[in-house]
């Protein structure tokens, strides 16, 4: 492992980036050829739905109004902001164009580079975990939305401004308040970052950091607001419906990688007989836990705490795919200057890995192969899980001891 460090620490940050986008550039290649020949297609079902969306607003229809019987399936329905529908607007008249994801994954590697130069850390281990992770770049070239995401988090504009680097280096509360509350509008989960934010304005409780702090919430609330309300008088309430309500009551019987899914299936395959509550509705109470215990660790970083609050809120979700996994693989290499040791947290991740691939396997012979092992593939997701907590624990200790080292 330390062998390998020392070669990526040697190669220069802009060869990492450029065979970054040659590599996704060649798997977008591969996807149609994949998607016409395999028995398992390349393409991920979102990226139909997202396109379907978007040609329906070009149609002057809601992006909400599924219009082939598959993508109007309840199962299928566009979940999502209209703006990445208008985003992708460019698919009515391109066949299949997948470079805005390119575009997305580099603009965040480019602010990645700014950010850990400025702190005084080596760039090239955090470039090479977000450029050649293989769930990072199979994920976003699959045609998933979650690399825009992932700017919006990482980037307020393109190749310099970051959110964490407004707040840590630059100080620029502004420019990451509007950032934070477009990201929230895009997708929820970022709203779980307000309490390490919050902690990081306060700082020593001074009172321009509280008034800043409320400076802060106020533009990113207006911003947030402003969008919802935009897209409420364009869409009714079928934007809140699709975009925010559903997924507080989703329940997903289908195997996933959650913990979760085998007991919602079970319970609404009336298994229990009424003798067992439905263990979804409780879900949100250990993330709100744990997402408020690791939001209040911000001594080793704001990048640490968020990287923390976001993997056990992905562990614990009631509904958990691969796509999730980038919400927190995208804050790892920003979360390096505040770890300890780098060598433990990629054999965690290796760890990790392994797991998923065993998961992987089970689901495959359930899925495709219609083989019964519908309990093993539960089973896995309870290895993935320990997974999880396993890299959660070498994160916190890590923190932990660059914090006391310091």
């Amino acid at each position: 492992m330390d062998a390998w460090l020392e070669f990526i620490e040697k190669v220069p940050p802009k060869a990492f980036i450029v065979a970054g986008a040659f590599l996704r550039l060649f798997l977008i290649a591969v996807a149609e050829v994949q998607d016409y020949l395999a028995e398992v297609p390349y393409t991920d079902v979102d990226y139909q739905v997202f396109t379907d969306a978007a040609e329906s607003m070009a149609m002057g229809m809601s992006p909400y109004e599924g219009r082939t019987a598959l993508l109007a399936a309840e199962a299928t329905r566009y979940r999502y902001t209209p703006l990445l529908a208008f985003i992708l607007l460019p698919n009515t008249w391109l066949h299949k164009v997948r470079s805005y994801q390119v575009r997305a994954l580099m603009i965040a590697a480019h602010g990645l580079q700014a950010f850990l130069q400025h702190k005084g850390s080596s760039c090239n281990l955090g470039l090479a975990l977000w450029l050649f992770n293989p769930f990072c770049f199979t994920i976003s070239t699959r045609g998933s939305g979650e690399s825009v995401v992932v700017v919006l988090i990482y980037v307020a504009r393109p190749f310099m401004l970051v959110v964490i680097y407004c707040l840590e280096v630059r100080q620029n509360w502004f420019l990451a308040a509007v950032c934070y509350g477009v990201a929230i509008h895009w997708r929820i989960y970022p709203a779980v970052y307000a309490l390490p934010i919050a902690i990081f304005l306060v700082g020593s409780g001074q009172i321009q950091n509280l008034l800043r702090l409320v400076a802060f919430g106020t533009v990113s609330a207006a911003v947030l607001f402003g969008l919802g309300l935009m897209c409420y008088q364009l869409y009714g309430y079928e934007f809140l419906e699709c975009s925010y309500l559903h997924h507080g009551r989703r329940r997903d019987p289908q195997h996933n990688f959650s913990v979760y899914f085998y007991p919602v299936a079970l319970y609404m395959e009336g298994a229990f007989q009424g003798q067992v509550p439905d263990v979804a509705r409780y879900a949100a109470l250990p993330q709100i836990f744990l997402c408020a215990c690791f939001g209040a660790s911000t001594r080793a970083g704001l990048a640490v705490a968020m990287l923390l609050q976001t993997l056990a809120f992905v562990a614990t979700n009631k509904v958990l795919t691969a796509q999730y996994f980038v919400w927190w693989l995208c804050l790892i290499p920003m979360a390096l200057p505040g770890l300890r040791s780098h060598a433990r947290l990629l054999r965690s991740l290796l760890v990790w890995m392994l797991a998923e691939v065993h998961w992987l396997l089970w689901a495959y012979l359930l899925e495709f192969r219609k083989l019964p092992v519908r309990p093993v593939v539960w089973m896995a997701s309870l290895i993935f899980f320990a997974a999880h907590l396993h890299i959660l624990r070498e994160v916190w200790r890590s923190s932990q001891v660059k914090v006391h080292a310091s």
